[in-house]
C-alpha cells in the first residue's frame, strides 16, 4: 500500500519556515510522502496536482504567481481533496 502524497503549493526558497515545514512533516513519516510544487507550475500543470492526496499552501509570498495557489485551493475545493493552509 502506497503512503498518501501530499503536494505543498510554495516556492523552496530555504527560508526557515520552509525548513520548518520539511522537519514538521518528516516527523510523519514513514506515514506521508510530500513534494514541493511551484504555484507556477500548478497553474500551467492542473493535471500535476490530480495525483496529490492533500495540499498544504505553504507560506510565503507565491513568486511564481497568485494564480498557481488559487488553482490549487479551486482543486481542492472542487474535489474534496483535504487542505491546509498557512
Amino acid at each position: 500500500m502506497s503512503r498518501p502524497l501530499i503536494g505543498v503549493v510554495a516556492n523552496y526558497d530555504g527560508w526557515e519556515t520552509h525548513v520548518l515545514t520539511d522537519a514538521a512533516l518528516s516527523h510523519l513519516a514513514p506515514a506521508v510522502d510530500w513534494e514541493w510544487v511551484s504555484p507556477g507550475e500548478v497553474a500551467s500543470l492542473g493535471d500535476r496536482v490530480e495525483r496529490f492526496d492533500g495540499i498544504l499552501i505553504g507560506s510565503g509570498i507565491p513568486s511564481g504567481g497568485i494564480d498557481g495557489t488559487l488553482a490549487a485551493i479551486r482543486f481542492a475545493r472542487e474535489r474534496g481533496v483535504p487542505l491546509v493552509g498557512t
